[in-house]
């Protein structure tokens, strides 16, 4: 077609929709929403999927794991001693590069108030891996990275040099305070993976040491991840026997680290991605059938452009110029929503990508604005071809000497499967968004376990140079308890974690008579006196821990309700003896002094054992990070000061972090949850409104083909009702099957999205009954009214409509 001819096929596409507004904006609208939803969603998933991440040769880093069994008989994914790592590092074939990390909480002492930092020591070759190249300074040299911490060398990180230094390029060579410790700044890193670190240590691998490591390796070329995970089973039963010991008795487990690091959290914007989508193709499909509504009224029009002339191509591209336009126009109202909408939708990226990568939603790049217009040229496609199809045997010229009926068929055929595939598509988006939403309801009704309001929580860090021995540790927390005691109108308690966050400790548990290698792995808390009185954490049966669990007396424990149901099968459990182990293989037996409620878990494992601190102030998670809960309902500022000050009295260089609320720690965890609800319902309710406009022009559509029909038979003496309920039962007809059709998709396509799209279910009999009701309401109102309207009209005039 020639440029001149196109351009006239445009302006008369742009009067014809200048000349209906209202169908106009409601299209243009409604391509807008669909193009922006999926746009949005595609930039979220790009970040997560198809983005590398910032590392070199990043797709052959594989985090390598202890693969241990649970109480609840699947596996615990555990980090790795140094002597597995050492062991792993002399003998793997599959990687080039095996490196290990290790968060460390510090103090920075000296410059102003005591302040917690983290940081990270980090093994031979961990800088390398990770592709690191400082802006300030150098990194570490081999002779440092074999000395380890005894080097006293330390990176700092950008913010850190920033926020406490202030940028000064003089720091460089300064001596600074950790802990107990003197360090030389030796260089200035922009990263903070992993840990969120701020500060970084090398560190030498010593089999005496058994505080657990992140373990990251780098397939050697040409190995593929299957390869690396069949020797990493080999290489665990080979260390188990050698060492005669049964810590990788389950094997070890090895995960791409974009896999690791998204794990189900990409499941939300995954799963909205492919609802935008679904109704980007319901508008598509709506949008189709208002234009063949559109095309009744001009179909001698096109007949007699045939006549004069006009080719079939030439028709079909007047035909497909109004969708494009409308498309386009969508297309540019979305491109300037995106940048609007994007800052909602942080909460479906993954937290460890954007706190320790700085991953963001991005606004309009080059990538998403050509997924955009693609997403809106396939759209348009269909809007548009769909009509070209039903009308193209009515095009040529001699659709002119065929008759009134020539083409009716072909057209009657093109709207029922308009109305049909409509309802299709809407009843599966009702659908797999109802299961969305009922997914997110469960996790958003589902309470923590314990009373988050009025909970403040305070992170801090013990020096582990000054409290290295466990009697230092246990008067460390004795001493914090009693003047967190003394505070009026609140109550505290301490625990090596916090339920909503923080780190996780794992320990092998069994009962009484259970073979080392037959203990099962669970979530170990260590806590103080009043920890379940503080959280309000109820006792089902016996008691809490208290004073009276102190070094020297009987061992003591509280199993939550499920790890007494998991390892006894009942409840009543008290005075029950069990086998329990720490890391470095060692066994001990404690009794059963409590049962507790089930408590929410950060780290999805909820069966979980409590032990008192006191009685355990050797084991590895006695040295890291303590937690001080506090509840009260003073105002916030006051609270903190009076905590600061109890902290301060025990030890003025004690600092803490993460000072937050409980109820905040819980609306951020969730946060995800309930933007996807929100959007789901948005998807729903825009879903329904599309239905209801588009059956309602595809059947006004199929009632006007039959005006003549509809005629004839009033002339022959039916009834306005008769006729009415005729049509009202052909437009049912098509929505019962346009059910049938949608209902069987989407059960054939759920087991793949639920795959996919981890922790969706199906949707309940309630929530597919209220689908079903919608949708068929509004198809047999969207039946009834265009019946009712051609059934008043008269019969002569429907003849001559014809």
């Amino acid at each position: 077609m020639r440029l001149d001819g196109l351009g006239s096929e445009l302006n008369a596409a742009v009067r014809r929709l200048l000349r209906s507004p209202a169908f106009s904006a409601l299209a243009v609208f409604t391509f807008a929403l669909g193009i922006a939803g999926t746009t949005l969603l595609f930039g979220v998933l790009d970040q997560v999927y198809l983005r590398p991440l910032p590392f070199p040769q990043a797709d052959r880093l594989v985090r390598v794991r202890v693969d241990l069994p649970t109480s609840a008989g699947a596996s615990y994914l555990a980090n790795v001693l140094p002597d597995e790592v050492r062991f792993l590092q002399s003998r793997s074939r599959a990687f080039d590069v095996i490196a290990a990390q290790r968060a460390e909480q510090l103090t920075l002492l000296g410059q102003g108030d005591p302040l917690a930092v983290r940081g990270a020591s980090v093994s031979a070759g961990t800088l390398s891996l990770f592709g690191w190249h400082p802006v300030l300074g150098r990194l570490f040299t081999p002779s440092e990275e074999q000395r380890g911490e005894e080097s006293g060398a330390v990176l700092i990180g950008a913010r850190l040099w920033r926020e406490r230094f202030a940028s000064d390029p003089a720091v460089l060579g300064r001596t600074i305070r950790l802990g107990e410790r003197f360090y030389t700044v030796v260089g200035v890193l922009q990263q903070a993976f992993p840990y969120r670190a701020d500060l970084w240590l090398p560190m030498r691998l010593d089999s005496a040491d058994h505080r657990d490591l992140l373990v990251i390796g780098r397939t050697a070329p040409g190995v593929t991840l299957t390869a690396a995970r069949t020797e990493l089973t080999a290489l665990a039963a080979e260390f188990a026997k050698s060492a005669e010991r049964g810590a990788l008795r389950a094997g070890l487990d090895g995960t791409r680290l974009r896999d690791n690091l998204v794990r189900d959290e990409q499941r939300v914007a995954l799963a909205l991605f492919v609802a935008a989508l679904l109704f980007l193709a319901l508008a598509a499909v709506n949008l189709a059938g208002l234009l063949a509504v559109r095309a009744v009224a001009r179909r001698r029009d096109l007949a007699v452009r045939s006549a004069l002339g006009a080719s079939r191509s030439r028709q079909t591209v007047n035909l497909l110029v109004e969708p494009i336009l409308v498309a386009l126009t969508g297309a540019v109202l979305a491109l300037a929503l995106v940048p609007v909408a994007t800052p909602w939708l942080g909460a479906l990226l993954p937290q460890v990508l954007t706190e320790e990568l700085g991953y963001r939603v991005p606004g309009l790049d080059g990538r998403i604005v050509l997924f955009a217009f693609a997403a809106t040229a396939l759209a348009a496609l269909v809007a548009g071809l769909v009509p070209a199809a039903i009308f193209s045997r009515a095009l040529p010229a001699a659709a002119l000497s065929e008759g009134r009926s020539a083409g009716r068929a072909g057209r009657e055929r093109g709207t029922r499967v308009l109305l049909v595939a409509q309802v299709a598509l809407v009843f599966a988006i009702l659908l797999g968004a109802g299961s969305l939403i009922e997914t997110f309801a469960r996790l958003l009704a589902r309470g923590a376990g314990f009373e988050t309001a009025g909970v403040l929580a305070f992170e801090i860090q013990p020096d582990v140079g000054r409290y290295a021995d466990a009697g230092s540790r246990r008067q460390l927390v004795e001493r914090l308890q009693g003047e967190l005691a003394a505070l009026p109108r609140t109550s505290a308690a301490l625990s090596t974690t916090n339920p909503l966050g923080g780190a996780s400790w794992g320990v092998g548990v069994g009962r009484s008579g259970t073979p080392a290698d037959g203990l099962v792995t669970v979530n170990l808390r260590l806590t103080s006196e009043k920890f379940f009185d503080t959280l309000g954490i109820a006792l089902l049966r016996g008691r809490a821990l208290d004073a009276s669990d102190r070094e020297g007396a009987p061992d003591a424990a509280v199993v939550s309700r499920r790890l007494a149901q998991r390892l006894w099968g009942r409840e009543d459990v008290v005075g029950e003896s069990f086998v329990r182990s720490t890391r470095n293989g060692q066994t001990g037996t404690a009794t059963v002094v409590g049962v507790a409620a089930d408590v929410e878990d950060a780290y999805g494992v909820p069966d979980t054992l409590y032990l008192p601190f006191a009685q355990n102030a050797t084991h590895p998670a006695a040295a890291e990070s303590l937690w001080i809960l506090v509840r009260g309902q003073p105002e916030r500022a006051a609270w903190v000061r009076e905590v600061e000050g109890a902290i301060w009295r025990v030890d003025k260089e004690l600092a803490w972090s993460h000072i937050e609320t409980m109820d905040g720690m819980r609306a951020e965890g969730i946060a995800q949850e309930r933007l996807g609800s929100r959007l789901a319902t948005a998807f729903v309710l825009g879903a329904l409104l599309l239905t209801a406009l588009g059956l309602g022009g595809a059947v006004a559509f199929a009632v006007r083909q039959r005006q003549a029909e509809i005629g004839v038979r009033m002339a022959l003496g039916s009834t306005a009702h008769g006729v009415v309920r005729l049509f009202a039962w052909r437009g049912l007809g098509q929505v019962a099957l346009g059910l049938a059709i949608g209902g069987a998709g989407y059960l054939v396509l759920r087991p793949a999205a639920a795959h996919l799209v981890d922790g969706i279910g199906t949707a309940s009999v309630w929530t597919a009954g209220a689908a079903l009701l919608l949708v068929f309401s509004v198809g047999a109102l969207a039946s009834y009214l265009p019946a009712r309207r051609a059934a008043r009209v008269d019969p002569v005039k429907a003849l001559r409509q014809e």
